[in-house]
Formats: C-alpha cells, sequence, structure tokens
C-alpha cells in the first residue's frame, strides 16, 4: 500500500467525504487521507499536500493543526489540490459513463415482483373486549 497523496484535515470526515470526494468516508480512494482525530497529525508528513475543511469553529482538532503548521511545513495550495480533484471526478465520471451497463437484475425480468398486491379488508378487532 502506498502512502496518501493528499491529507485532509477536518473536524467532521463524513462531511468531507461528501463535500470534496462525492462519496461515503468508507469510498474516499486510496490516494487520500481523511485525519479528524489529534492523533492523525502526526502521521501527515513534512510538505505534504493537506486540504482544511472545517465545519465548525475551534476545535481541539483545528486548534492542534494551526500549531502544527506553525512547527511544521505543508503544501496548502487550496487551488491546486481541488483542481485535483476536479480532474479525478472528471476521469471518474467519464470512466463511469464509458462503462458497459449492468445484467439485467431479476427486478426489471419480474416487474410484479414489484407491484403491491391490494390489501385485503381485514375483520377489525374490538379494542377493549
Amino acid at each position: 500500500m502506498t502512502a496518501p497523496t493528499l491529507y485532509i484535515a477536518t473536524d467532521n470526515p463524513q462531511k468531507a467525504a461528501i463535500d470534496l470526494f462525492l462519496c461515503d468516508l468508507d469510498l474516499v480512494p486510496a490516494w487520500a487521507k481523511i485525519a479528524h482525530e489529534v492523533s492523525d497529525i502526526a502521521a501527515i508528513p513534512t510538505d505534504a499536500k493537506v486540504i482544511n475543511q472545517w465545519y465548525r469553529p475551534g476545535s481541539l482538532f483545528e486548534q492542534m493543526w494551526r500549531e502544527e503548521r506553525v512547527r511544521r511545513h505543508f503544501n496548502m495550495d487550496y487551488a491546486a489540490h481541488i483542481a485535483r480533484l476536479q480532474a479525478w471526478h472528471t476521469k471518474r465520471w467519464a470512466d463511469a459513463v464509458d462503462a458497459p451497463a449492468p445484467e439485467p437484475s431479476a427486478v426489471t425480468q419480474f416487474p410484479n415482483l414489484l407491484t403491491p398486491q391490494p390489501a385485503k379488508p381485514e375483520r377489525r378487532q374490538p379494542r377493549w373486549s
């Protein structure tokens, strides 16, 4: 496994995954790492490409990240990193469009399975007996 080439420093990893990668946190590509705990900060290499994505002001993680940025240098070129993400999105969706159509499933072969059956009237029981 290769080291990530892009790090996301955030206080809300799920929202950052959706906002930046347009996918759930579990589906973030292997070349990216979302750092959201204080212990993750030390694992980000010096000179690494990093995008900050904050969702609430003044979290402990954000404070620790700001202090770490004073101690070490990171590549914080937001525009360049977002451009790289846009290029990845473009390629990803182009690949999805060019992919062959999936085989028909049982749902499309047997549409009656999805049709709800009419409800049969039941004899109502009294609430109190």
